[in-house]
């Protein structure tokens, strides 16, 4: 399963230009306008000063400027909400927003580390500020700190909830169980998105993605399904969706499911490549031959050029009990790549419709093939047992007999044609001999009973026996 997760960068961004930053224009006493959630702050007139010739900086395309001012600002105003600024502008401790904003030039700079000391200074002097807290999780996101980012996701959430800032809180928990993901932490993820879908939010598709990934990734198959059937429910158009759903139904060995996910994902747009096939074994292990014969034409065409493609619709067929398809696609591949192993198969599906002469002849070109397969000598002969062709039968069990593992049967195959040709002998003699009406009634009896026909296929069987599809004669 392949999760789709997407890490916004939710910036809060100090609102320090236009009208909104009053002080700005030069209105003492006004206050700075802040995204970040953090209570407004009055600002002194060096911090308006600052924050103001830093803005102007920036729009004129002077970022390193920008930076350089705010920096020295910093460094001038250590402290937070605990140090005593005292009357004077000088001791005054550097207020949020400044810190944001010197954060925030820093990260679009490229300078990710020195964006997350910023951020860092920031929100050990101001502990309680939503935007440094978050703005600080992203930058950690983007240097590849992904715990450390989960962990202070989550924290601004709270934070956000506790100061009744609704805008973006879940989004939070999204991003935090985001970077427990990243952070091969599946199960606080698991846990951030439980919150997340706790707040009564409308569920949203990324989250569910996510959560199921995770549940997987936990080895909770039965949530992980659960969650994925709410997905497909909430956007039933994506083929992604109904793809993971199949796979998670098949790990969980509910292949009637997954063949049901799996035909939904194959209609909503172009299968991926081999999907169809999927679908195919799919309906073979549900013993639904015939639709997985019908879904192999889909995704191959009714006559493919790829031999293998065309064996998997002949064992189809063949299950199906469509003889006539069954053989014209084993026939197609014989055409594309005669083998040995293929003419054996064809045999045996031939054997098994009581057509012994078309099985007879599909052994013994398997043996032009391939002169020392034994296997298919021996069951060439039962063909010709079959068809009461006594001289042939010995000449192929004589030639199984030449394969050590298969002597101990071709030699008795040859002693039960023997006793065949014994057994007619006596009875033609007793035919012959005048005037013994009742020997001549039992010789016919003898005759009848000494042919092989219909008696050879448990022999058959034995040597791999079943369902032709299931066995390669």
């Amino acid at each position: 399963m392949r999760v789709v997760i997407v890490v916004m960068l939710l910036f809060c961004l100090a609102v320090v230009a236009g009208p909104a930053f009053a002080w700005a224009a030069g209105q003492g006493g006004g206050q700075a306008g802040n995204q970040s959630g953090a209570k407004e702050e009055r600002l002194s007139r060096a911090a308006r000063d600052v924050l103001s010739r830093a803005v102007a900086a920036q729009e004129k395309g002077d970022r390193a400027g920008a930076t350089s001012l705010l920096r020295e600002y910093v460094a001038a105003h250590p402290g937070g909400p605990g140090a005593d600024p005292g009357a004077d502008a000088e001791a005054e401790a550097a207020p949020a927003v400044v810190h944001l904003l010197l954060g925030n030039l820093l990260f679009e700079s490229g300078e990710a580390r020195a964006a997350v000391a910023a951020y860092g200074a920031g929100l050990a002097a101001y502990p309680d500020d939503p935007g440094l807290c978050r703005n600080l999780a992203v930058a950690r996101m983007e240097l590849g700190e992904h715990a450390a980012a989960a962990e202070l996701f989550e924290r601004a959430h709270d934070l956000a909830v506790s100061r009744g800032d609704e805008n973006g809180e879940a989004a939070l928990l999204y991003q935090a169980a985001a970077g427990w993901y990243r952070a091969e932490r599946p199960a606080r993820a698991v846990r951030a998105l439980d919150r997340l879908l706790a707040t009564g939010a409308p569920a949203q598709e990324g989250w569910l993605e996510l959560l199921a990934h995770c549940c997987l990734e936990n080895g909770d198959a039965a949530r992980a399904q659960s969650v994925l059937e709410r997905l497909t429910a909430l956007v039933p158009g994506e083929p992604r969706h109904w793809r993971s759903l199949a796979r998670v139904r098949l790990r969980r060995e509910n292949h009637a499911g997954a063949a049901a996910a799996l035909e939904v994902c194959t209609r909503l747009g172009a299968p991926r490549d081999g999907e169809l096939d999927e679908l195919a074994s799919v309906y073979l292990y549900l013993d639904a031959p015939l639709r997985a014969a019908e879904t192999l034409v889909r995704a191959h065409g009714a006559r493919p050029d790829r031999p293998e493609i065309l064996d998997r619709l002949f064992e189809a067929y063949a299950r199906a009990h469509r003889a006539e398809s069954a053989l014209a696609a084993l026939g197609r591949a014989l055409e594309l790549a005669p083998t040995a192993d293929r003419l054996k198969r064809k045999g045996g599906f031939l054997f098994e419709a009581g057509r012994f002469a078309e099985a007879e002849a599909a052994y013994a070109r398997a043996l032009e093939l391939a002169p020392a397969d034994g296997d298919a000598a021996l069951r060439a002969g039962y063909a010709a047992l079959e068809l009461d062709g006594l001289d042939a039968a010995r000449r192929h069990f004589t030639r199984a007999a030449r394969t050590p593992a298969l002597r101990t049967r071709a030699e008795g195959c040859l002693r039960y044609v023997a006793g065949i040709e014994r057994a007619r002998r006596e009875a033609e003699a007793a035919l012959a001999a005048p005037g013994d009406a009742a020997g001549a009634a039992d010789a016919a009896g003898a005759m009848e009973k000494a042919r092989p026909a219909g008696r050879t296929r448990g022999a058959v069987s034995a040597l791999g026996g079943g369902r032709p599809d299931a066995v390669v004669f």
